[in-house]
């Protein structure tokens, strides 16, 4: 069929049909997707489909103006639609996407325990359409600011128990695909998770607490250790939960700074000797000790984290 048959074809009969047809689509109960049959066409009609976009755009703005984010017919919607729609009228959509993740999250608590999740699984299903710097951009806005409070909040506990309190930390973390924990600003606040974790474990005030990074900010960089850890931690009721817990804690601390902490086939004292980069460590109660040697033995000093790092 010759293009300008085409071409007249489309223009007089089958793109008004088309936008007949997306003026009454209800994206959320209509049980044939609009791509389904507007796609098909988009091989032969090419740019002339590009009037149907902004009423395709409106119909799927008005239908997220009643989205509930926990409700997954909003992704299947704009899915089909991320390589085919330019950007005047893709980026609307997710910005109002964006706007309905950032609050419902906001109005998510964060606490220790009983802990509902499902909203930020909601916003990381998105991540195959919308860019990770902008889902990270509303954890930093809507979720983060509740998770270094409740974090802050627990650590000023006089009940506080540190295993606890880590096992909840690399839970978050490994809620999160590496696409957002790749994000600067993800890291960043995790960062500042395992600081905020240290100056408390090492009997650091509330007074002296560093502050999150700001909302406002995307591009503060990544905390710095200030100050070095005591090698007497905090005590607690159970040694041994002390124990792990510091283990736990080193742990994260090697992967921050590039470490291999591991145990080793020895023993000190009927205590398990580790690896921590290039020395040997060993931890009884509260307290770090590192191997030393003097003449022809090995001594055990009682050592700070500055001191290992």
């Amino acid at each position: 069929m010759p293009a300008m048959t085409v071409d007249a074809l489309a223009e007089q009969v089958l793109l008004p049909r088309l936008q007949t047809r997306l003026k009454s689509w209800d994206p959320r109960h209509d049980a044939v997707p609009a791509h389904v049959w507007i796609h098909p066409w988009l091989p032969i009609l090419k740019k002339s489909l590009e009037c149907l976009w902004p009423t395709l755009r409106f119909r799927l703005s008005k239908a997220l103006d009643r989205w509930e984010t926990c409700d997954h017919w909003a992704l299947d919607a704009l899915l089909p639609w991320q390589h085919v729609l330019d950007p005047a009228n893709w980026e609307p959509l997710l910005e109002k996407v964006l706007a309905r993740l950032e609050r419902r999250i906001s109005e998510m608590p964060v606490r220790p325990e009983g802990q509902d999740v499902a909203p930020i699984k909601d916003l990381i299903a998105w991540i195959v359409v919308v860019p990770a710097a902008s889902l990270a951009r509303v954890l930093h806005a809507a979720f983060f600011p509740h998770w270094h409070a409740a974090l802050s909040e627990w650590l000023r506990a006089s009940t506080c128990e540190y295993e606890e309190v880590l096992r909840w930390y690399q839970g978050w973390k490994q809620l999160f695909p590496e696409q957002l924990l790749a994000e600067g600003i993800i890291q960043r606040h995790f960062a500042h998770g395992l600081v905020a974790m240290r100056h408390f474990m090492s009997g650091g005030s509330a007074d002296t607490a560093v502050e999150p990074p700001p909302s406002q900010n995307h591009k503060q960089p990544l905390p710095q250790h200030n100050g070095s850890v005591p090698a007497s931690m905090k005590s607690a009721t159970a040694n041994e939960s002390v124990t792990l817990s510091l283990s736990d804690y080193l742990t994260e601390v090697a992967g921050e700074h590039g470490l291999v902490f591991r145990p080793k086939k020895a023993q000190h004292l009927g205590k398990q000797v580790y690896q921590f980069g290039g020395v040997s460590i060993c931890l009884d109660r509260n307290a770090v000790y590192v191997a030393t040697n003097k003449g022809q033995g090995t001594d055990w000093q009682l050592a700070s984290l500055e001191n290992l790092l």
